[in-house]
């Protein structure tokens, strides 16, 4: 264990990983990943919530040096870093009316099966809006995709290559009209089909 422990890592942390795991599973690659991972988590979390808070000094440190240095004059320079940078502002464009997306924006067309492929992955979309043009939003952490000026399915992203991400509810309208098929379509049979929707439908 003198490998795996280190000074940052909570007491408590190295009592489990030291003691939880029993002495069997020592030869078993699986148990100790999980372990190791257990305690890179642990260790991540501490170094986040002390990094922010440095940042966030750090922040304030240098706005408060930034405005310091807008009364210098540089060498040869008859105005103040500050004078200048009012020219500058002057001189510029405002900003934009709305705020940057900060996305892949693309356009895609829904399939015969109400799924919108985005980076070899297919997302659904409620099925009254099949074989219709859409836009599709790839952000960080999901992907939206809208039909003109209405937005009409939101996912989270997945990083998986041909991968298929159902939403349940995009296909209520076509299991009403089959109702014996909800067990057997594809949304729900992984089983994350709502238990409401099952209600309904019985």
């Amino acid at each position: 264990m003198g490998n795996y422990l280190r000074d940052d890592v909570d007491p408590q942390v190295a009592w489990a990983a030291r003691f939880i795991v029993p002495k069997y599973a020592y030869g078993c690659p699986e148990i100790l990943f999980f372990r190791d991972q257990f305690l890179a988590l642990s260790r991540s979390v501490d170094l986040l919530s002390n990094r922010l808070g440095r940042v966030i000094t750090f922040n304030a440190w240098l706005e408060e040096q930034c405005r310091k240095r807008q009364n210098d004059r540089l060498r040869g320079e008859s105005e103040t870093i500050g004078e200048r940078l009012q020219r500058d502002l002057a001189a510029m464009q405002s900003l934009p009316g709305s705020p940057f997306e900060a996305c892949d924006q693309v356009s895609g067309q829904v399939s015969s099966r109400s799924l919108v492929r985005y980076r070899t992955n297919d997302y659904s979309v409620p099925a009254r809006f099949g074989h219709q043009d859409v836009w599709i939003r790839g952000y960080v952490d999901e992907v939206v995709i809208g039909c003109r000026g209405e937005i009409i399915a939101r996912h989270r992203r997945s990083y998986e290559r041909e991968d298929v991400i159902f939403d349940p509810l995009h296909y209520l309208v076509l299991i009403e009209q089959k109702i014996n098929a909800l067990d057997q379509a594809g949304p729900c049979r992984a089983g994350n089909c709502p238990r409401r929707s099952r209600r309904c439908a019985a």
